[in-house]
């Protein structure tokens, strides 16, 4: 099985196993998210990738966007660290992939942001049905940090089977 991270404030975790079915999914954000104080609980993070199935994370690399300030850019930097922190203490193989490389491989070109959620969103809701982007309807938007994450995981399986197969 593969940890796929969304790291930001409004991001998710989604576990998927080999056959792209969701096994767990968790929102940063949110009464219950593991973000819900405004910095990642590192010992409920452990305690989530506690598990002899999982194989490998994969974690989108945090950047800061223009116009972004200085308080925003260091929370951005110190929730990444502690994210990777907690994958690494879990003692996964962590891949750190840049937004556009992974977004290249589902063929998406270079688009605005919310093309790229709405893609994902749609991505997600036709390779893995059983994901719940409404938080069983606690949402009325789906939440694209799952959606991201979904994907995240998606595109590491991905490249893993197109590398077998070469």
């Amino acid at each position: 099985m593969i940890v796929g991270v969304d790291p930001g404030l409004k991001g998710g975790i989604v576990i998927l196993d080999p056959e792209d079915r969701a096994v767990s999914a968790w929102r940063a954000d949110g009464p219950e998210g593991y973000c819900a104080t405004g910095r990642p609980d590192i010992a409920r993070l452990v305690q989530m990738f506690d598990d002899d199935r999982l194989r490998s994370a994969v974690i989108e690399k945090a950047g800061v966007m223009p116009k972004q300030g200085i308080s925003s850019a260091l929370t951005i930097g110190v929730n990444y660290g502690l994210l990777l922190g907690a994958l690494r203490a879990s003692r996964l193989p962590v891949r750190e992939v840049a937004p556009a490389t992974w977004t290249r491989g589902f063929g998406w070109r270079a688009a605005d942001r919310a093309a790229r959620k709405l893609r994902a969103v749609a991505l997600v809701r036709l390779r893995i049905p059983s994901l719940d982007l409404l938080d069983g309807g606690r949402l009325r938007v789906p939440h694209t940090g799952l959606a991201d994450a979904a994907c995240l995981a998606l595109w590491a399986l991905d490249s893993r089977s197109h590398a077998a197969a070469r």
